[in-house]
Parts: C-alpha cells; sequence; structure tokens
C-alpha cells in the first residue's frame, strides 16, 4: 500500500471514467449553499460526454431532492439524473403491495409515500419496516432502538434502508471500472463505492473535514487506520 497525496483537479483522476456518482451533502453543497467549484467540475465532465449521477441517502423523492439543490443555486445541468434512498424505498413499498409496514422515522419524512397508501402496522402486524431515520433525532439515538430491532431480527423482518448506485450510462450497460464515486463520508460513500466494486474519490471537505486539517499526505499506516481498503484519491474540495 502506496501513500495517498491530495490532487488538486477533477480532471486529474477522473481518466477513463464515463459516470460519475457524486455524493451531494458536503461535495455539492453544505445545507447552506452550493459550493460553485464543485458545480462547475460536474457541469464540465458533463460538457466531455460523461453522465453525472446525483444520489443522497435522503428518504425523499428525487423530486424534492432537486426543489431543494434549486433553492440551494445548484443548477439542473450539472447532473443528469438524481438518485434517493427515498426513491428506492418507494419502489421497494410500490412492490409489495397489501402488506403491512411498520415505519420508524420523523413525520416530516411522510412525503416519500405520496400516492402510494402503504398499510402501516404496529411491530408486532409487520412484514417489513421501513427506517427514514428517527422519530426523534433531537433526544434519541440508535441505542433507544436496541430492543426493537432486536424483536424485529426475531420475527426476521426486512428492514428497508435503500444506498443507491448506478451502473448505466444513456440506455447501455458500462463496466464498473468505467464508474467513480465522489464522496466525504467513510462510513457511507467510501464503504458503498468499495461494496459496489468501484473506486471512490474522497473529498476532506465534509464530515471528516476536521481529521485532515492540516495534513498534505497520508503514510500507509494512517491510509490502513481510516480507510482500511483506500479510495483513488483525496481531495480537500471538488474542482475541476
Amino acid at each position: 500500500m502506496t501513500a495517498l497525496r491530495f490532487a488538486e483537479r477533477l480532471r486529474d483522476v477522473v481518466g477513463g471514467a464515463e459516470i460519475l456518482l457524486s455524493d451531494i451533502w458536503g461535495v455539492v453543497h453544505n445545507g447552506l449553499a452550493a459550493f460553485p467549484d464543485a458545480c462547475q467540475a460536474l457541469h464540465n465532465f458533463r460538457q466531455q460526454g460523461g453522465t453525472v449521477i446525483l444520489i443522497t441517502n435522503a428518504p425523499r423523492p428525487a423530486d424534492s431532492v432537486q426543489r431543494q439543490l434549486r433553492k440551494l443555486e445548484v443548477a439542473d445541468e450539472i447532473y443528469d439524473a438524481i438518485v434517493s434512498s427515498g426513491d428506492l424505498t418507494r419502489n421497494f413499498v410500490a412492490d409489495h403491495p397489501g402488506q403491512k409496514m411498520f415505519w420508524i422515522g420523523p413525520e416530516r419524512d411522510s412525503s416519500i409515500y405520496r400516492g402510494l397508501d402503504p398499510v402501516l402496522a404496529p411491530l408486532e402486524q409487520a412484514d417489513y419496516i421501513v427506517c427514514t431515520g428517527l422519530f426523534d433525532d433531537e433526544t434519541e439515538s440508535a441505542e433507544n432502538y436496541r430492543a426493537m430491532l432486536l424483536q424485529a431480527r426475531e420475527r426476521r423482518l426486512t428492514l428497508v434502508r435503500a444506498i443507491a448506485l448506478a451502473s448505466e450510462r444513456r440506455g447501455h450497460a458500462v463496466e464498473l471500472n468505467r464508474v467513480l464515486a465522489i464522496g466525504d463520508s467513510v462510513r457511507t460513500d467510501l464503504a458503498g463505492a468499495q461494496s459496489f466494486g468501484i473506486d471512490c474519490l474522497f473529498v476532506t471537505r465534509g464530515i471528516h473535514s476536521e481529521e485532515f486539517e492540516g495534513i498534505d499526505q497520508l503514510d500507509p499506516a494512517s491510509v490502513r487506520e481510516l480507510f482500511g481498503h483506500p479510495p483513488r484519491a483525496l481531495m480537500r474540495e471538488l474542482k475541476w
């Protein structure tokens, strides 16, 4: 395993890729405003014939995510599609009509079921579980749900918490070595890319920014400690 240096430009590490699967929060915006350089980088990739798919774990349909992006001044022209865990969850519910669902999540996520009319039931009667978050993310933690989830495991209930990755480009299949993921989370973005069998460009300005403060290069031991299997490259922020 070799040391990892920070790349300065997306164009220096994107060679051979036909599709970019880019995380949104921490890569494209910070929840308050868009990152102009990141938006321009994705736009430039598309201008050169590439496909950009924005992926998010948001428990909302893609059209709702798009409305949020527009409010943050993220232009539609920087991406080809949005895939959200909300959409994949909706697909699962739609494919199981009549089955009873136990829902874990706050009321603000109810738009995920728009037009589906799911059959809600208590855990004891449910056929599967959908989790869109905690009931109250200000006072609760995962530990509050241990007994509930142990009960669900005893009943072998399916727990739906989808994370999306796509490998099709404009109507034809694309080899996985032609797909590059971009993300800022070791636990979700990097792990998801690795489990899918694709390389990842890791952006450090997101949730791990404090861990990378003042670091210009990672030695092999640090790479193993932070990542396990290393990403293709590191970037402080996405730039073309």
